[in-house]
């Protein structure tokens, strides 16, 4: 389940039954230290500084009614979303940010619509916060 502020300002939320993909990208930053005269073969030229790493995910609403379109783009165009998962006594919130502008929308006979989005978590994996 997907919370968002709405466009009127109320928080709104959007279940998405469908598949859900995650993956994770990493970041890496390399550095040459300075070699002395006891340098091997076993030690590298290049070294981490840091590594850090984000968690994307595409997830999607399986068939829902055309009447989710207006819920759908306050979704995309909101400034604070977050995933909740738990029951109502005890709820986790992680905040998401919408990764694109893009929905992939697939069509069927009974005017029910497929949208697949993809989002963020609105952190680093590897918490740096400075």
């Amino acid at each position: 389940m997907i919370g968002y502020v709405n466009r009127i300002g109320a928080i709104d939320y959007q279940y998405f039954f469908g598949r859900t993909d995650k993956s994770q990208s990493v970041e890496r930053e390399l550095y040459r230290p300075a070699l002395d005269n006891r340098y091997k073969n076993s030690s590298s030229q290049y070294r981490v500084l840091s590594a850090n790493g984000r968690l994307p995910f595409t997830t999607n609403t399986d068939w829902v009614s055309q009447e989710t379109k207006e819920k759908i783009r306050d979704l995309i165009l909101t400034e604070y979303a977050f995933e909740a998962q738990g029951t109502i006594t005890a709820e986790k919130v992680k905040a998401l940010n919408p990764t694109d502008s893009e929905q992939n929308m697939k069509v069927d006979d009974n005017e029910l619509i497929n949208y697949t989005l993809t989002f963020e978590y609105a952190y680093d994996y590897i918490n740096s916060v400075r």
